[in-house]
């Protein structure tokens, strides 16, 4: 490998996104340059660091092993250089105009949004707060990169670079139609088990978190009906006779937009701990202290109203 001495910096911010994207041509519409410019970069990249870095595959490229090297380096050296940008800029939330991004599934959004929406209102009306889907496997990654700026999820695995704050531990629970026949006796795992489920997956295999936990005790249910989102399985719920399993704090949001009865589930899960992550460079930049902060606080607070156990 070619000794890359005197390489433009500006070159590794192109193999970011390339990495990112997959492909020269969303490359250069995210950096408002050419794709011949793009290619140059890439060329010239290749011959400072002896390697092909990415190979074509259909209409996208993907990384060479060197390339994966490579990337979670140059991803968090130009996230680096992006917060210190921000850093040295003073955080007036009255007039900021900068733009954050916060991973989570649709029960956080139901919880988090509008609390949130309104709090930007009073404090930080030019603030501009996105709610993104993301893969859980690919979370460490798009933090690093800067295309998330928070997430909130379930207890997941990370690097030394990713920062962590647990919010809560919840219990799974069971909602069912008002009036449903398993709501007028008590709730057996026999009756569970024989009833007709709904379960809220993103996946084509249709996991999901109580159905990982439960299929390794060895239990499992007849999945009638798989969503993407709880919203629209509790609105099946509330129309028919399936039912669905569901942290505590989730059912106690959706029940009150539907017509729902909580039962407690039939058998001991572990508790579902929810927390805050964020990558290590954005730690002490004030704009997003100042948002970590007012997620903290009103996440917690919507998940003590739910009785679920808040983390202090």
């Amino acid at each position: 490998m070619s000794q890359p001495t005197s390489i433009d910096l500006n070159l590794f911010r192109v193999f970011e996104v390339i990495y990112r994207t997959g492909g020269l041509t969303t490359a250069a519409t995210e950096l408002h340059i050419t794709q011949p410019a793009v290619s140059n970069a890439l060329s010239r990249l290749r011959e400072n660091f002896d390697d092909p870095l990415f190979v074509r595959q259909g209409r996208r490229v993907v990384p060479t092993p060197l390339a994966h090297q490579l990337a979670q380096e140059i991803s968090g050296a130009v996230q680096v250089l992006h917060d210190s940008v921000l850093k040295g800029q003073d955080f007036d939330p009255k007039t900021s105009t900068r733009r954050f991004l916060i991973g989570m599934r649709d029960p956080f959004e139901i919880a988090l949004m509008p609390t949130l929406m309104a709090e930007i209102q009073r404090q930080a009306p030019l603030l501009k707060v996105h709610s993104n889907y993301f893969v859980r496997d690919q979370m460490s990654r798009l933090l690093s990169a800067g295309d998330l700026s928070l997430v909130i999820d379930i207890s997941l695995p990370t690097g030394n670079d990713i920062l962590k704050c647990p919010l809560v531990e919840d219990v799974f629970c069971v909602a069912m139609r008002q009036g449903h026949p398993l709501s007028l006796q008590p709730l057996t795992l026999d009756r569970y088990l024989a009833a007709r489920h709904i379960t809220v997956s993103n996946s084509s295999s249709g996991q999901s978190l109580e159905k990982f936990i439960l299929s390794s005790q060895g239990i499992n249910r007849v999945i009638a009906m798989q969503t993407q989102h709880y919203f629209a399985a509790c609105q099946i719920v509330a129309e028919s006779d399936l039912i669905l399993t569901l942290s505590k704090a989730v059912g106690h949001w959706s029940s009150q937009f539907f017509p729902l009865t909580i039962m407690e589930l039939p058998l001991k899960l572990p508790a579902i701990k929810v927390a805050m992550y964020w990558h290590k460079s954005a730690d002490s930049d004030p704009g997003h202290k100042w948002l970590r902060l007012h997620v903290e606080r009103l996440l917690k607070a919507q998940f003590k109203a739910a009785h679920a156990v808040v983390i202090e």
